[in-house]
């Protein structure tokens, strides 16, 4: 039996659906998110707006989109990243789909910054090109995306179409880690590049970057 839940807005019992589940009604959801926007204050850039998401977390858009902020947006995490989405019933919708109005596509953030959602930085994906736009983990055993320590040095393999290239094994990482971005450059012609060490029209894959 499912314990209850004291509404952290209305205070009346409820039993909750989610055992994270703080609001007895989808009225007592929007008096909170309500009464939390107004109380932060933050300046958007220029041809900006920005959306108040939940736990603390908003998005960035264009000016030219806002019209969406009339919607109820929350912050959901993935694995390694928070995304902005609203539910119709049942249905999520993604916030950077629904304003490039592909909603059955993946939609690459070309920064890496998933809550930064203007135009200029959503670009229609693939798959493929959107698992390569994924950010080193917290926790690995190198700085580095697609290095791994091996004895004594640095290995460096990177898989594409089910097809493993072996790179080498150097004694140095961050040598190890050019040696990715090189060979991530001769695979990924022609579609964005994310690299450890980016150039100009390149993008990073370490986190906090």
């Amino acid at each position: 039996m499912k314990t209850k839940k004291v509404c952290v807005v209305c205070k009346s019992e409820f039993i909750p659906i989610r055992k994270t589940t703080k609001f007895c009604s989808l009225s007592c959801f929007n008096v909170d998110r309500v009464k939390w926007k107004n109380d932060i204050i933050l300046t958007p850039n220029f041809g900006e707006h920005i959306i108040i998401l939940t736990q603390n977390k908003h998005a960035v858009i264009d000016e030219a989109d806002k019209h969406l902020d009339k919607f109820n947006w929350v912050a959901i995490k993935t694995k390694t990243k928070f995304y902005a989405v609203r539910y119709e019933g049942k249905k999520r919708i993604y916030l950077h789909q629904e304003i490039m109005n592909f909603p059955d596509s993946f939609i690459d953030h070309k920064n890496g910054d998933s809550l930064d959602n203007r135009r200029l930085n959503l670009v229609i994906s693939n798959p493929k090109n959107n698992m390569r736009n994924i950010k080193k983990l917290n926790g690995c055993l190198s700085n580095y995306k697609g290095v791994q320590p091996n004895g004594s040095g640095f290995v460096v393999r990177i898989t594409r179409n089910y097809k493993i290239f072996y790179v080498g094994t150097f004694k140095n990482e961050v040598e190890a880690a050019r040696a990715y971005d090189n060979k991530i450059r001769e695979l990924d012609v022609g579609n964005l590049i994310f690299v450890n060490f980016p150039v100009a029209g390149e993008y990073s894959v370490l986190v906090n970057q």
